[in-house]
């Protein structure tokens, strides 16, 4: 976020006059708000860590008063949910719109999507790494991912057709051995960014599942 908005922007003494506009304009500031304390945390969890983490240091680097963080959580663990899943949903958010077309280009389009995240999000993706390895954020971050089972796996649907279509004997299998070798290289890719060769993976893992590659050929 580049604005810093005042402590009203999470709906805290604002009036409302009346009518639905009033209530949509603090529904809307309160949005805002509880997204800057969401993306302060994620700033302080990646620098102090969680377990040293607290509220007050959320709210300094939020810009806000020590109390209104918990306007919107009523403890760091409430609020460290809030940051797994904002990592989550902004990854099922690039993975949305799955294209039409040729299984391979599918497949492209996947490899790209999951791969140029992790180069664009690092920080993110570190801090998402970071607490799912921690014995005392990993259930935090298990249970964040439960309550999206359903939209992940609409992830494995497709890979899983696409490798049908592509006339793997056990697509199941292949989408498995597909999202575990690219989580393996996100996790390279975020230790060294700058020598990750992004294309050339994309276009070796199309061979090893036996994928044309179309887009190598335009």
């Amino acid at each position: 976020m580049t604005d810093r908005p005042v402590s009203t922007i999470l709906g805290t003494d604002i009036t409302i006059i009346g009518g639905s506009e009033g209530a949509t304009l603090v529904s809307k500031r309160g949005e805002k708000g509880r997204a800057r304390v969401v993306a302060a945390a994620a700033e302080v969890f990646e620098e102090a860590g969680f377990e040293r983490a607290t509220m007050a240091r959320v709210a300094e680097a939020a810009g806000v008063s020590k109390g209104l963080p918990y306007h919107h959580f009523d403890s760091k663990e409430s609020l460290g949910r809030a940051v797994v899943g904002r990592h989550l949903e902004s990854v099922l958010e690039v993975l949305a719109g799955w294209p039409d077309g040729p299984p391979a280009d599918r497949l492209r389009w996947f490899l790209e999507q999951a791969l140029g995240h992790a180069r664009t999000n690092q920080r993110s993706y570190r801090l998402y790494l970071s607490l799912a390895l921690q014995p005392s954020t990993r259930t935090m971050v298990m249970e964040e991912v439960a309550r999206r089972h359903d939209a992940l796996a609409a992830v494995d649907t497709h890979l899983e057709r696409i490798f049908a279509a592509l006339g793997h004997p056990n697509p199941e299998t292949e989408a498995l051995v597909l999202r575990a070798t690219v989580d393996g290289l996100i996790q390279y890719l975020l230790m060294a960014p700058d020598q990750f060769p992004v294309q050339e993976a994309v276009a070796r893992l199309m061979s090893l599942h036996g994928a044309r590659d179309h887009g190598a050929d335009a």
